[in-house]
C-alpha cells in the first residue's frame, strides 16, 4: 500500500506479507523483539499474514513545503495501521 498525493508517489505505507508453512506462533515469536516496523496481523485458512512498515517517512516529506504531508504520512503508517490490523478477519 502506498500514499500518493495529487498523482504523485510520495511512499511505500505498508507491505503485507502471506506466508504458508508456518504457524501463528511461530510469527508471534519471531516478531516479539521487532522495532515495531515489522508485526505478525492475523492467521486463519492454513495463511498468516505480517506486515512491515517504513523506518522513517520518505525523504521529501521533510522539506518545509511537504511538512503537513509527512504528518499525514505519519498517521497513515503509526496511526490507522492498528485500525487496520484489527479489521483484518478469516472466515
Amino acid at each position: 500500500m502506498s500514499m500518493v498525493d495529487e498523482g504523485k508517489f510520495i511512499g511505500r505505507l505498508v507491505t503485507i506479507g502471506v506466508l504458508e508453512g508456518v504457524t501463528k506462533e511461530e510469527m508471534e515469536d519471531y516478531y516479539e523483539g521487532s522495532l515495531g516496523t515489522e508485526a505478525f496481523m492475523a492467521a486463519g485458512n492454513d495463511l498468516v499474514l505480517v506486515y512491515s512498515i517504513p523506518y522513517e517517512p520518505p525523504g521529501q516529506t521533510h522539506e518545509e513545503e511537504y511538512w503537513e504531508l509527512g504528518e499525514q504520512y505519519l498517521q497513515m503508517v503509526q496511526g490507522d495501521m492498528d485500525k487496520i490490523v484489527e479489521s483484518v478477519k478469516f472466515e
